[in-house]
């Protein structure tokens, strides 16, 4: 299974001009994650990649398009690996399962860079980050979407099921699993923890007790009634309780 980090980095190839823009972007990913986009100076990523500050500017045309261009990089090989995930499993439970598990701790791994793309591209001024955030997350929606399709073809999940329902469940519960494991700092099973998220989806939206569903050793499912998914979502609360985030609860 492809490993967490690094992500974006690609060997030096093609013309000088290429070379230059691939160290720059390597550059100012390292300064957005550690710095914030706000405090990475322009001086200090040209030094960084070796290059003269303007040259930046003659390259990228301004700090916006700097970041534009970081988080192209980073989603291009995103991208790659998401599908070399996905691919590594037959059944499309065992996708879904196999994705959870790569990318609860892919994403711990790149929290501060992920966040610098999402205040940015949520609360910038500028047009070009904004599109180039919204096209880019519009690219991972669409893997996740076709894997939730193949849930329904297969049966795996009721065919009434709200693709974006389901989709967002997912991505906002590890989202807030992830936000208390870097709050807290703890030790944290990422693993388990993306196997209870796709048990909440699974029983919650599934359409009979089994299913389509992989064997885990150490859990059987059961009905996909209401109750079982208030106990499953008991569970995901419980583990947001041990990374010390129970302040954070949403209302039941």
């Amino acid at each position: 299974m492809p490993s967490a980090s690094p992500v974006g980095r690609r060997p030096d190839t093609g013309t000088r001009g290429d070379r230059t823009r691939a160290a720059v972007v390597a550059a100012a990913r390292d300064r957005f994650a550690a710095e914030g986009f706000e405090r990475a100076t322009g001086a200090r990523i040209a030094a960084d990649a070796g290059v003269s500050e303007p040259s930046i500017a003659f390259h990228f045309g301004s700090k916006a398009g700097l970041l534009v261009a970081v988080m192209q990089d980073y989603y291009d090989d995103l991208l790659q690996r998401m599908d070399a995930v996905i691919d590594s499993a037959d059944a499309p439970l065992d996708r879904l399962r196999a994705f959870a598990r790569w990318w609860m701790p892919h994403t711990a791994a790149h929290q501060p860079l992920m966040a610098v793309f999402g205040r940015q591209g949520r609360r910038t001024t500028s047009d070009e980050v904004v599109e180039a955030f919204r096209a880019c997350n519009r690219r991972v929606t669409r893997v996740m979407d076709r894997l939730i399709d193949d849930l329904v073809h297969t049966g795996v999940l009721r065919p009434e099921v709200s693709t974006r329902v389901v989709r967002d469940a997912f991505f906002g519960t590890t989202e807030h699993l992830l936000l208390g494991h870097a709050a807290t700092g703890r030790p944290t099973d990422l693993a388990a923890a993306a196997d209870d998220v796709v048990d909440l989806l699974i029983n919650g939206a599934g359409i009979a007790p089994d299913a389509g569903r992989s064997t885990r050793p150490t859990h059987t499912p059961d009905a996909p009634d209401l109750a079982t998914m208030d106990a499953k979502l008991d569970r995901v609360l419980a583990r947001l309780d041990e990374l010390g985030t129970s302040q954070d609860r949403p209302p039941r």
